[in-house]
């Protein structure tokens, strides 16, 4: 009886072991392939190659499958397929996916190599634009959602568990891939480096795109052809033979050369991270330079309209502009035995375009709604003269949609009203960037509508994500494309409409980068304080404190300071913003009505007004004095003017400066009875 069941034992164990290995299948994986209707046209290459279909029956394999949408894709984009496609989508090794990155050669061995890559969607270890990817990158764990790549197809399935038809059994691997492998043939028995195909030593006969014999020239007489031939995974962009290559060896220099390497990397376009920045070779003591893709192209067959820009962040060369050059990507995906080409448009660092040419350049594009009023406007001939130096903030069409249609087009059959908001957005005179406006310089400037003032500054959206914003006509902008060089100035492609205010004054504190601590100061008991200024049927009128007040006072006040930003007092906090808030039934005070108005009711005690010399405005309490640095930054329903300083004293920190009726609560009773009042007469 024992005996019996240890053998019962043993037969369960062993079926146990089986059940936790991985199903061997006793088929090929061409036989698989031949039985999956998806997989149809596949087969029918496969099937053309003998010798191909001989290894698939004998020997380990992983073959990279596209799918039969995948080859009518590739056939529409004209893509070139012959007897090729079936061995080149077939490696003579298995490769699993952690192993990738990685680059090996096909069965046919004389087509260019196959480089495996990945991506992973929302990258924890890598840091997002504007700074940059490490030459090095340190790839997270795969969790799920790492994005597998052959080239530029994405990995959609895996299938294991095939192997050969006879023994010794060698296992086979099926990856269902969502676009076609182009076979690349050499002009030589080798697949050439970047800097072969640069040269023209070898070349690629089934393509007539063809690499700029001058940036090739300039290459052997920088003396870097070692650059384009470095081995490893790389990324390289070449400019391509065009009509206007001769002018284009104009200042080109060893330093621009290269900018055109992202090493370490072999960065097919679909792999790349969209609004995250490479560096390139061109990263030194001297010379800061990335690239970074914009937006990220729809048609996985095609580069069409896919493009590329560098970034120059330093430079110790006076004729390296600062900021952004775009190119397009005219062939894109090249595979070279070191890494990836890709062919573009023109070079990168190289500034050609002026203001007026990027504003034409995206007539059609995300700007085009401002290129409309641009044109409607008197201030087109002000863009058109390439002589002038400028910066243009062109919103962008999303800005135009914040903004009521009766306002938008109450302004644009007002001619006056239109050249003054057109001209809120170019500034004359001036090339304004992040790194001068970081720098500290031309802060603020008078704009081309000769009446209001631009303000400029770097915020720090996030950790590691700086934005330069601009505020016009009591509207603060981000740039959501900044720094777009131009032969006569600098463009930035920004996010709201200045000039027209569409927001309420709590809405403008929150977004507002430099009143953030403002913001925090009064959101600490469920946002309720700031929510006041959020009721359209009263006038409110703000001298906010900056972030430069706020950090000012944490130097003066640090443990003050950690309790108002904690909200270990948020009653505290509330009675200091009183102080700089005045609230009134149809009135606000505007900067021009501040000269005329000595004293200032405020929710918490009284301001007083004084001028200074050269048209400045200061508020008075006790012995502080706070300069308005940003005036009239105007809101649906109130005004806000930023200040230098805060209007406080450590007393109002102590818990007898809390003991009287808070005056926010006073204000929450005052507003609600007005939206009642405003309900009662509705209903």
């Amino acid at each position: 009886m024992s005996s019996s069941r240890g053998v019962l034992s043993f037969v369960l164990t062993i079926i146990g072991l089986h059940l936790l290995l991985p199903a061997i299948s006793a088929e090929t994986v061409f036989e698989a392939i031949k039985k999956n209707t998806n997989l149809s046209t596949f087969a029918k290459y496969l099937e053309q190659d003998s010798i191909t279909k001989l290894w698939l029956d004998e020997r380990t394999a992983a073959v990279f499958a596209p799918t039969n949408e995948a080859f009518d894709r590739a056939i529409a984009a004209g893509v070139s397929l012959d007897s090729n496609v079936g061995p080149y989508h077939v490696t003579g090794a298995t490769i699993t996916k952690d192993r990738f990155p990685a680059i090996m050669s096909s069965l046919k061995q004389i087509t260019a190599p196959l480089i495996f890559t990945f991506k992973d969607p929302h990258p924890t270890e890598e840091i997002r634009f504007p700074s940059l990817v490490p030459s090095q990158p340190h790839y997270h764990p795969h969790d799920g959602s790492r994005e597998y790549f052959v080239n530029n197809a994405k990995i959609v399935d895996e299938k294991v568990g095939y192997r050969s038809s006879k023994e010794p059994y060698m296992e086979q691997i099926l990856y269902i891939i969502d676009q076609v492998l182009e076979p690349f043939i050499p002009s030589a028995g080798i697949s050439p480096t970047a800097n072969e195909f640069l040269q023209e030593r070898i070349y690629y006969n089934n393509d007539n795109a063809r690499p700029s014999a001058t940036f090739a020239s300039l290459v052997r007489q920088n003396d870097l052809e070692g650059l384009f031939d470095r081995p490893g995974n790389n990324t390289f962009f070449i400019p391509m033979i065009t009509s206007s290559s001769s002018w284009r060896a104009r200042g080109l220099d060893s330093d621009i050369i290269r900018a055109h390497v992202i090493p370490n990397r072999a960065l097919f376009f679909r792999t790349f991270e969209t609004n995250t920045e490479y560096r390139t070779s061109a990263w030194n003591d001297r010379i800061h330079v990335g690239l970074s893709v914009p937006v990220a192209p729809e048609n996985v067959n095609s580069s069409k309209a896919f493009r590329i820009q560098s970034r120059t962040y330093k430079s110790d060369r006076p004729e390296h502009h600062i900021g952004l050059v775009r190119t397009g990507i005219v062939r894109a995906n090249i595979p070279v035995r070191n890494g990836v080409v890709h062919l573009i448009e023109s070079p990168f660092m190289v500034v050609d375009l002026s203001i007026y040419d990027f504003v034409e350049t995206n007539k059609e594009g995300q700007i085009s709604r401002f290129y409309d009023l641009l044109q409607k406007s008197d201030k087109a001939w002000l863009v058109r003269d390439s002589s002038r130096t400028l910066t243009i903030f062109a919103p962008n069409n999303a800005a135009f949609e914040k903004i009521e249609k009766s306002k938008l087009d109450a302004i644009i059959n007002d001619q006056a009203a239109l050249n003054d908001l057109v001209g809120l957005h170019i500034q004359d005179g001036y090339r304004i960037n992040t790194e001068s406006v970081k720098a500290g310089k031309n802060l603020e400037l008078k704009s081309a509508d000769g009446k209001r003032n631009q303000y400029y500054a770097v915020a720090q959206a996030s950790e590691d994500m700086e934005v330069l914003t601009v505020e016009g006509g009591g509207v603060n902008s981000t740039a959501i494309q900044a720094d777009i060089g131009a032969t006569n100035g600098v463009a930035h492609v920004v996010d709201k409409i200045l000039g027209i205010p569409f927001q309420t004054v709590y809405e403008k504190v929150k977004d507002d980068f430099d009143l953030r601590t403002t913001y925090i100061i009064g959101h600490h008991r469920n946002d309720m304080w700031n929510r006041l200024m959020s009721e359209k049927s009263k006038r409110f009128t703000f001298f906010a404190p900056s972030k430069a007040a706020w950090a000012k006072m944490r130097v003066e006040m640090p443990s003050e300071y950690k309790q108002l930003t904690e909200g270990l007092l948020p009653v505290h906090g509330e009675h200091i913003l009183e102080r700089h808030l005045r609230v009134d039934d149809s009135k606000i005070i505007s900067f021009n009505d501040l000269a005329k108005t000595p004293v200032i009711k405020t929710q918490r005690g009284e301001l007083k007004v004084e001028a200074g010399p050269h048209g400045e405005i200061y508020l008075l309490w006790e012995n502080l004095k706070a300069k308005i640095t940003r005036p009239d930054v105007n809101a649906v329903n109130g005004v806000i003017h930023v200040i230098d300083t805060v209007l406080m004293k450590k007393r109002d920190m102590t818990t007898s400066s809390a003991s009287t009726l808070n005056a926010s609560v006073v204000l929450s009773l005052v507003v609600m009875a007005a939206m009642a009042v405003t309900k009662k007469s509705v209903f």
